[in-house]
């Protein structure tokens, strides 16, 4: 079966084929030979080198090598309450830039697994001012250590029964379209989709025209609190902003419009951060 396992890299795993009808390969002693790989919950590239060696029909010894590869993309869960239109609009935006999306109602969170995702998404429509529309719900997800994308209201409320600094008691309601890139350099404004930004006025329009948002206001910078977008007309208020709590990301897009509404730069840079969330 090839070398000792111990060997390998801890991303490196040896398992048997079998003809036996129980293994995948079909029935049993027809010559196809399979065996199911379950551990690929982790996004990325699989490579499968496959090695044979036995005696043919004319009792000559053979040995044979073949390689091939597979992707496996990254799993996001978008929780939804009564907005099953917003929903379907992140999930396609999202699943055309390389994710799985599924979508769930807020009322089946209690009992859900999350284990399988790489991002959690809380939909606008979710929460109000400082009031998650399920509390039960709010506290399941707690529990869970995986990546937040907070939209809207909605993720405002959840934070704030998170006790995160980009909760809704550190918001106001405004209506800035356009942003002020606050690291244009960064990895938001560049991976995986390049946003382009004029260096002689750096404004970038993320909705075509006013629309209500709420901003976090960071009045100085905050340990483990990271602006990606500033207003347009206040210079202490971020509609995108980021925090991090230990090995946990939490990220606030401030929009209650969903991707449909958006300007092409606004759709991308909302890619860019569900992509930063999952590594």
């Amino acid at each position: 079966l090839g070398p000792d396992a111990q060997a390998m890299s801890p991303q490196s795993r040896i398992i048997q084929l079998f003809d036996d009808g129980l293994h995948g390969d079909g029935k049993a002693n027809d010559g196809l030979y399979a065996n199911l790989l379950t551990n690929t919950q982790q996004p990325g590239g699989y490579t499968v080198k496959l090695v044979a060696l036995g005696r043919d029909n004319t009792g000559e010894d053979f040995l044979r090598y073949a390689s091939v590869g597979f992707n496996v993309r990254p799993r996001a869960v978008y929780l939804w309450n009564s907005d099953l239109n917003t929903a379907l609009d992140y999930q396609a935006l999202l699943q055309a830039n390389g994710w799985v999306v599924d979508l769930l109602e807020l009322k089946y969170v209690p009992k859900y697994n999350f284990q399988p995702y790489n991002l959690i998404i809380i939909g606008p429509e979710t929460g109000f001012a400082y009031d998650f529309d399920d509390p039960e719900a709010a506290a399941v997800l707690m529990q869970w250590n995986k990546p937040f994308l907070g939209l809207g209201l909605g993720g405002a409320a959840l934070f704030q029964a998170f006790d995160l600094y980009i909760g809704y008691g550190h918001t106001w309601f405004s209506s800035n379209y356009r942003v002020y890139p606050v690291e244009p350099t960064s990895v938001f404004w560049n991976e995986p989709l390049y946003i382009p930004i004029n260096p002689k006025d750096p404004r970038v329009t993320l909705y075509p025209h006013g629309l209500s948002e709420l901003g976090v206001y960071l009045p100085r910078a905050r340990a483990g609190v990271t602006p990606v977008a500033r207003e347009e007309r206040n210079e202490v208020h971020y509609p995108v902003i980021l925090e991090s709590r230990k090995t946990q990301e939490f990220a606030f897009w401030g929009y209650t419009a969903g991707p449909k509404a958006m300007t092409p730069e606004g759709r991308k840079l909302l890619v860019n951060i569900s992509h930063y969330l999952r590594r």
